[in-house]
Formats: structure tokens, sequence, C-alpha cells
């Protein structure tokens, strides 16, 4: 029931968001019900009455893959203040000219919020599209709601498996997970690889997999849940451009150890050798030996992912991350012992 004493916050959720993709922002939501009127939307069940709904009263909060076209359609339809998520990419479509327009004119129009969740994308935003400071906001996703595992029970007889979940694209760097797949099981053969998600690259993926004859030892899982995450041993994290951390923190909330790229921001997770391990982008070798050193070695494994599993509950509770977005959408000061967003992405 819609409590009139209570700000409100029109949610909208857009279908290309993915379920594993949507968890992360679970846990924040149900914090925020607990002191605001909080509606929730699903954009492809929106209808005129809906929109007038959302045009009259309280502020909206966008989550969509594809984030720019709901902020040109939202950004025309709704008078309140608007607040959309940036989980894709930025378009890269503009001409020269455009991009020297934009060092003095945002692309952002007026009410409008952008919330990073990663400090790359806060970055990005700030220093190349020139976004004003007033028009963006630093926001981390909570740990979602899978339940943390303690450790993992080995199974007699299971092959180690090494996996990550991805959107099959080209910013996923996933042709870089392939690589170290053909580099561990050459010396490995008995590891297996488990690529999980969905996306435009899946044929393309298969077809590379075939091409390296991997089609024994790397597995496709199309899917759009996280529950797979539970059967690997090794979480891989490879992207090249991260607008958020969400399939690392699958991978911590399941109890496994990850190896990550060395990403802007990817420290504010792992500390190298105490919570998980970070190598140089694209570095094949590195990578493929602390997969080899990570596999015979149980207790490692489990010390690294239990330390990131603390961490999480310890820093990404929803409790721990609620001030920031009460900041953002209703100007709620944060507590003094929480730091401020911006310093956090700067």
């Amino acid at each position: 029931m819609n409590n009139p004493n209570k700000p409100i916050l029109h949610c909208i959720f857009f279908p290309d968001l993915l379920a594993w993709e949507r968890e992360c922002f679970e846990p924040i939501l149900q914090a925020l019900s607990a002191n605001y009127d909080l509606r929730r939307w699903e954009a492809s069940t929106l209808r005129r009455g809906s929109l007038k709904e959302i045009r009259a009263t309280g502020h909206v909060w966008v989550i969509s893959h594809r984030w720019q076209h709901a902020l040109r359609f939202f950004s025309s339809v709704t008078r309140t203040r608007l607040f959309v998520s940036v989980l894709g990419p930025v378009s890269s479509h503009d001409s020269i000219a455009m991009l020297f327009v934009r060092r003095f004119r945002s692309f952002v129009p007026r009410g409008v919020t952008l919330l990073a969740h990663s400090p790359l994308s806060y970055r990005f935003l700030r220093e190349i599209q020139h976004v004003s400071e007033s028009q963006i906001a630093f926001l981390p996703l909570g740990i979602p709601t899978t339940r943390v595992e303690s450790e993992k029970t080995p199974v007699q007889g299971r092959p180690f498996v090494v996996g990550t979940l991805a959107r099959f694209t080209s910013e996923s760097n996933l042709h870089y997970f392939l690589t170290v797949a053909h580099y561990v099981t050459r010396q490995r053969p008995d590891i297996r690889f488990k690529l999980m998600g969905a996306g435009l690259l899946t044929t393309h993926l298969k077809e590379m997999i075939s091409s390296l004859e991997l089609r024994e030892q790397v597995s496709v899982h199309e899917t759009r849940e996280s529950a797979e995450v539970r059967s690997l041993d090794l979480f891989l994290f490879t992207p090249l451009q991260n607008e958020h951390f969400i399939p690392l923190l699958h991978a911590g909330a399941a109890g496994l150890p990850v190896i990550s790229l060395d990403l802007p921001g990817i420290d504010s997770l792992i500390v190298d050798g105490r919570d998980g391990f970070l190598v140089s982008v694209n570095e094949t070798r590195p990578m493929g030996e602390l997969i080899l050193r990570l596999a015979s070695d149980d207790y490692l494994r489990e010390s690294i992912a239990s330390r990131m599993a603390q961490r999480l509950r310890a820093e990404l509770s929803p409790e721990r991350c609620l001030p920031a977005y009460e900041q953002a959408f209703f100007n709620v000061s944060p507590p003094r012992e929480t730091s401020s967003p911006r310093q956090t992405a700067a």
C-alpha cells in the first residue's frame, strides 16, 4: 500500500536487464522501501495511466542496460527528477565535432542524474563525456541476495571448473578468457572452463571454441540467472570495460575464489593476494599460472574466498550502501563515518 507520508521513488526496470544483474539492485531497493514509498514498474507493461502517475509524483529511477535510450525517452515524458543507472557503455558513434561540443554542453538533460556503479564509469562520464559533477553520482551496488557460502564441498571425481558470468559482448573480453583456457588445458586437460551468460556473440564464441579445439574443455551455458555460478571452483573477472562489478559480486556471494584483471576501482573489492588475485590486463601466462596454482591448492582457494565473502558482507551490505542512495535521491546527509561517493570514485 502506498504511504502518503513517505517520499515517493518510482523504480522502472527495462526488459533488457538480465536477472543476475537485477539481483544486485534488490537489496538496495528493499533497504529503501523501509523509509520511502518505493513503487516498482516494468517498462514493458507501462501504460498511459502509469506514465501519468509517474509524471505527477516522486522521483524516477530507471534501470536499463540500454540506458541512453531510456534516458532519452523518460527525460521527454517526466517532469520529476530522473535518475538513470549507467549499466552499459556510452555510445561511441559521436563525431569529433560532437565530442568537442560536449566539452561545453553536457548530453545529460537538466533534472537528470546519472548513477555510475563503478569508479571507471564515473571517471569516464566526468572526464571524457564532461558530465557535470552535479549530474552524476557514484553509487556502489550491494551484495546480491544469494547466500554467502562459507566454503565449497569437494565432490570426488568431479573436474575442477573455472568460469565466468558475463554478457556475451565485445566489452566482456571473452576472447581473452578462451585464450587463457587454451593455455591452461594444454597443461591440465582435466580442468574445465565454463562461460555463463547471454548475448549476441553466443554463436561466435562457440565457433571460436571449436577452432581452438576446446570443445571438450570449454562449454557455453546460455542463462540469464546467477544460480550456475555456484557450480564453479574458481571465478575469472576479465572485462576490459566495466560499468559495474555485478559478476564479481555474485562470485563473492557464492563463496568462490576470484582472479580479476587489474581494472580501475577493483582494489575497492580485492586486495591482491589477500582476498583474491589481480593480473595485468590481458596477460595470458600469469593468469594461467595462477589458475594452475589454485587448482592444486584447496587451502589457498578457501582462505581467499572466505576473506572476500567477509569483506563483501562488511562493505557492501544494504545498510552500508543505503546512505549514499538516500543522499543521491533525497539529499539526506550520510553519517559522518560514511565516505563521500565522489571521494570514493575519484
